[in-house]
C-alpha cells in the first residue's frame, strides 16, 4: 500500500515537473511593447494631455481599469459627460488655490501625484462600508462620485474637498514622515477611522 502511495506521489510531482517546464517550438513572447507614439483619440484625451499630463506630470484615468479598485470593492465608472466637469472642478478648486499664493505652485508641482483616477460612483466595500477616495503610495489620488459632479451642490463640492485634500495629505505625509508625537496630538483620529472621544 505504501509503494503505491509512493509511486503514485513520485509520478505526480513527475507529472507537475514535465508541465512547469514543457517548452513550446517557439519561445519568443509576441507581445507589444510600449509604443512611444501615443495614440490621442479624442479631444478630451488631447485635453488632458496638455492641461494635466503635460502641464503638471498628471496623469488623469477615467477610462475603468479594475488594478484601480480591490478585488473585494464594487465601483462604476464615471460617465464621459462627467469627466470634463470634474477636470474643471480640480482645476478650480485644487490646483488653482495653490497656485495663486506664494510658493504655492512651486508646492504643488512638487507633491502633485502622477496619477489621477475617476470612479464614477462610490466604493462600495464587501462590509458594508463606503470608501469615499484613496491615495495610494504617494503617487495616485482615487476621486469617487464623479457621475454626481455638480459644483453647485455644496453638499457635493464638500465632501469632494475634503477629500481631495485629505488624500493630497496623504501623498505629502508619505513623502515626509510625521514625528511619532504627532499622533498624540488627537487621539479621536486612529489608524484611518475618525472615532468618537471617551
Amino acid at each position: 500500500m505504501q509503494s503505491n502511495i509512493k509511486r503514485l506521489t513520485n509520478a505526480m510531482v513527475f507529472g507537475v515537473v514535465v508541465i512547469l517546464t514543457a517548452c513550446y517550438s517557439d519561445d519568443s513572447l509576441n507581445v507589444p511593447t510600449n509604443n512611444p507614439d501615443i495614440n490621442l483619440e479624442t479631444d478630451l484625451d488631447i485635453y488632458i494631455e496638455e492641461k494635466f499630463t503635460i502641464e503638471y506630470g498628471m496623469a488623469i484615468r477615467y477610462r475603468f481599469i479594475d488594478r484601480f479598485v480591490q478585488p473585494f470593492q464594487r465601483v462604476a465608472p464615471p460617465a464621459l459627460e462627467a469627466v470634463r466637469p470634474m477636470l474643471d472642478f480640480i482645476e478650480n478648486f485644487w490646483i488653482d488655490p495653490y497656485l495663486a499664493v506664494e510658493n504655492g505652485e512651486e508646492f504643488f508641482r512638487t507633491h502633485v501625484p502622477a496619477e489621477i483616477v475617476f470612479l464614477g460612483g462610490l466604493i462600495f466595500n464587501d462590509d458594508g462600508t463606503v470608501t469615499l477616495g484613496t491615495a495610494d503610495a504617494g503617487a495616485q489620488i482615487t476621486f469617487t462620485n464623479v457621475n454626481a459632479v455638480d459644483p453647485s451642490d455644496d453638499d457635493w463640492v464638500a465632501l469632494q474637498l475634503q477629500t481631495v485634500y485629505h488624500e493630497f495629505a496623504h501623498t505629502v505625509h508619505q513623502r515626509y514622515k510625521l514625528p511619532q508625537a504627532f499622533e498624540t496630538i488627537s487621539r479621536i483620529y486612529q489608524s484611518g477611522l475618525l472615532v468618537q472621544p471617551e
